[in-house]
């Protein structure tokens, strides 16, 4: 990763920027707007106004959205000494499009590309014909787990849970090259989250608890075994008491306190805002790979509030419904 020092004309760049992220109060001006017009008036005092010169371009916010994040990215990723840290917010990207090209092979479902993915679609080609390719090994690996369990009542679920596996897995790997304790802090607790959210959306499919395992140490990598097991057959009414031993008693009872059926959504939205809320601990480093890790932390939040609350309101969907599912933000 080079020498801290590298670090300190983008360290400087992103602090700059660290002022321009827009806060809560932005994102509920969006919500609270009553026509599209309006709403393209907020858009155009913010930083993102560019990508939005006019208020019909609201109906293809994905794709504007998708721009602002690459540009932005790029860069950031051209002033960093190394790209390595910029690289582990794209990664999903391309764990995700290997999830749709197999689900088309398998499932004959819709191939729908994601443009933030690097990874070009003739490798995933001779990923699946079983040919030498300049991919990391654990994408061959997953691929090769999906292939076993054809004929087994191979779901999309199934599919989704060996690659997300194998994405935390690799993730973290990217983590620990980087070489700075903080990121490899965080990205250990969320694996930890990650790695909950698969076991219950697996369960929640009517998967049977003894084939979870397979999904998820196949592939190995996960540091919480011992944790996934107890929750993984355990019933879901006990399954509070477990996340009180690492998460926030309070984050465990917002969770847990409502509709049944919404208890996953809450799940995500509560843990995504706890891993973030631990960003906000002085780390007391100037300048080096942690001032880039948590500026774009924080600008994905951005991107991720702007899709929710533009989209939210085009689909007149209410404001109370909205801002309960935005994220939390550094301002």
């Amino acid at each position: 990763m080079g020498n801290s020092y590298d670090w300190c004309y983008v360290s400087g760049r992103v602090n700059v920027l660290d002022s321009s992220l827009l806060g809560d109060e932005f994102f509920r001006r969006i919500i609270s707007s009553n026509t599209l017009q309006e709403t393209h008036r907020v858009i155009s005092d913010s930083p993102v106004k560019a990508y939005f010169p006019h208020t019909e371009d609201l109906h293809d916010t994905d794709s504007m959205l998708n721009r602002y994040y690459k540009d932005r990215i790029t860069d950031i990723s051209g002033s960093s000494p190394d790209p390595a840290v910029c690289d582990i917010f794209l990664l999903r990207y391309d764990f995700l499009n290997l999830k749709n090209y197999v689900k088309e092979r398998i499932l004959h479902a819709p191939y729908e590309r994601h443009p933030l993915g690097k990874i070009p679609d003739d490798l995933w080609d001779a990923l699946w014909k079983g040919e030498e390719s300049s991919l990391p090994e654990i994408f061959a690996t997953s691929v090769t787990l999906i292939k076993r369990n054809i004929g087994d009542g191979l779901s999309g679920v199934v599919i989704d849970s060996i690659i997300d596996n194998a994405y935390l897995c690799h993730i973290l790997q990217k983590a620990e090259g980087i070489g700075s304790p903080m990121i490899e802090n965080f990205i250990r607790k969320y694996q930890l989250v990650k790695g909950i959210e698969i076991i219950w959306r697996a369960l929640s499919s009517g998967r049977e608890p003894e084939l979870i395992p397979e999904l998820l140490f196949t592939i190995s990598g996960l540091i919480e075994e011992e944790l996934y097991s107890r929750l993984t057959h355990s019933p879901m009414d006990k399954w509070n008491q477990i996340l009180m031993e690492i998460f926030p008693k309070e984050r465990c009872e917002r969770i847990f306190t409502g509709p049944t059926n919404d208890r996953l959504k809450r799940f995500i939205k509560e843990t995504d805002d706890y891993l973030f809320q631990e960003t906000k601990t002085p780390t007391y480093i100037t300048f080096g790979p942690e001032q880039v890790f948590l500026y774009m932390l924080g600008f994905t939040r951005e991107v991720f509030n702007l899709g929710l609350a533009i989209k939210g309101r085009i689909n007149r969907i209410p404001s109370a419904l909205i801002e309960e599912r935005l994220r939390k933000v550094y301002v």
